[in-house]
């Protein structure tokens, strides 16, 4: 870092982890979910979202490495995954197993 910006860093704060109960409810309410929801849903797909699936997409985003902002390539990643390997007349189900092997 330059010194420039380390002297402007005047405090650190330390934050809890959230627990995992925690991010599964913030993963549910986020906005990039219901925008994914709403891509498929234009695209023709009927898509829904297992506990299982909101569960590993959670996990994902305690990783400390990348936390939170993981979750919109893995949205994408899975949208992808959806439109190029589902027919508009499947009902798709995001569960764990999808979402891992998007994940890869």
């Amino acid at each position: 870092f330059k010194p420039e910006l380390l002297g402007r860093i005047t405090n650190i704060v330390m934050l809890e982890r959230p627990t995992l109960a925690d991010a599964v409810k913030i993963v549910v309410n986020h906005s990039d979910i219901a925008r994914f929801l709403k891509g498929v849903q234009d695209a023709g797909y009927t898509v829904e979202i297992s506990n299982g699936g909101y569960l590993d997409m959670a996990q994902l985003c305690m990783l400390p490495d990348f936390g939170y902002r993981e979750l919109p390539s893995l949205l994408s990643r899975l949208k992808t995954k959806i439109l190029f390997e589902h027919q508009p007349s499947e009902k798709i189900v995001v569960d764990e197993n999808l979402v891992r092997a998007t994940r890869l």
